[in-house]
C-alpha cells in the first residue's frame, strides 16, 4: 500500500523503522535525521531544511524498467552518511547497456555524501565518488557527482575477476613478457603463456582485438610505425575493427 508521509517538525531524529512505500515528503526549514535501519522504498521529496540520513541508517531503492525508481529530489538540502540498499532484481530491470536511473537528483538539491556514506554490496573506486557491483558481463556503476545508477559492459574488471588475475593490469600473471592489460585488449589467455602477442606472417603484422575490450569500449588501439625507434619518430596509421592489421613497406622498419 501506497502511503504519504510528511514531515511537519522542524527538527529532530527519526529513530523508528520506516516500513512499506510511498512518498515522504519534507518541507519545514530546520534539520530531521532518520537514524533507523529502513525498509521504506519512497521518495523522498526535500523542499525546505535538511535531511540526514545518518550512519549506518539505510535508505532503499528498488530498481525498474529502464529509467525509473523511487528517488531523492526537491530543492532542499540532503546529507548522505548512511547506506543506501539497491534491490537490483525485484523489480525486473531493464540491463541494456547505456540505461540509467536517477536515485538523487543533484540538479536541484544541495547534497553531500560524508566519508561514512556506503552503497551496500557494491564496491568503492579510487576516485572517491564512485561505486561499482559487478552482474556477469554487466557492471553497476553509482556515481555520488551525478546521483545516477548505470549499467553497462563489465570490461577489464569482469575479465580480470572471471580469470583470477592477481597482479594487475601492468602484472603478468602467467609471465610470458605480457602485461594484463595487453592481454585483455588482445583477447589473450593470461593464464597461459603466449609465445608472442600477435603474428607475423612476411610483412603482415597482425593483432587481434579481446572481444571482452571491443564489447566493453575501454581499450583505445593504434598502430605506430618509426624507422628509426628514437622519440618523436613514431606515426600512427590506421587500424581496422576487430584486428589490427599491418604491411611494412621497408625490411628495416619497426612496430610497435
Amino acid at each position: 500500500r501506497q502511503r504519504q508521509m510528511c514531515i511537519r517538525d522542524r527538527k529532530g531524529t527519526i529513530s523508528a523503522l520506516l516500513a512499506g512505500s510511498g512518498t515522504v515528503t519534507k518541507s519545514t526549514t530546520g534539520t530531521v535525521t532518520l537514524s533507523g535501519a529502513n525498509t521504506l522504498v519512497s521518495d523522498f521529496i526535500v523542499n525546505d531544511g535538511t535531511l540526514v540520513l545518518a550512519d549506518n541508517a539505510k535508505m532503499n531503492f528498488v530498481v525498474s524498467g529502464s529509467s525509473t525508481t523511487k528517488s531523492v529530489s526537491g530543492s532542499g538540502a540532503v546529507t548522505f552518511d548512511g547506506d543506501f540498499v539497491i534491490d537490483l532484481t525485484t523489480g525486473s530491470p531493464n540491463l541494456t547497456t547505456g540505461n540509467e536511473w536517477q536515485l538523487v537528483d543533484v540538479s536541484t538539491l544541495v547534497e553531500s555524501f560524508g566519508t561514512t556514506f556506503n552503497v551496500v554490496g557494491f564496491t568503492a573506486k579510487a576516485d572517491g565518488v564512485t561505486w561499482t557491483k559487478l552482474a556477469g558481463t554487466k557492471i553497476w556503476t553509482f556515481s555520488e557527482t551525478t546521483g545516477k545508477l548505470s549499467i553497462g559492459p563489465a570490461g577489464y574488471v569482469a575479465w580480470a575477476e572471471t580469470n583470477n588475475v592477481l597482479e594487475g593490469q601492468t602484472g603478468d600473471d602467467d609471465k610470458d613478457g605480457i602485461s594484463n592489460l595487453v592481454e585483455y585488449s588482445l583477447g589473450l589467455n593470461p593464464k597461459v603463456g603466449n609465445a608472442a602477442a600477435g603474428t607475423l606472417v612476411g610483412n603482415l603484422l597482425t593483432f587481434t582485438k579481446g572481444s571482452d575490450a571491443i564489447l566493453a569500449g575501454d581499450v583505445t588501439y593504434t598502430i605506430e610505425t618509426s624507422t628509426t625507434l628514437e622519440s618523436g619518430s613514431w606515426t600512427t596509421v590506421a587500424a581496422t575493427d576487430t584486428c589490427l592489421l599491418y604491411t611494412s613497406d621497408a625490411a628495416d622498419e619497426e612496430d610497435s
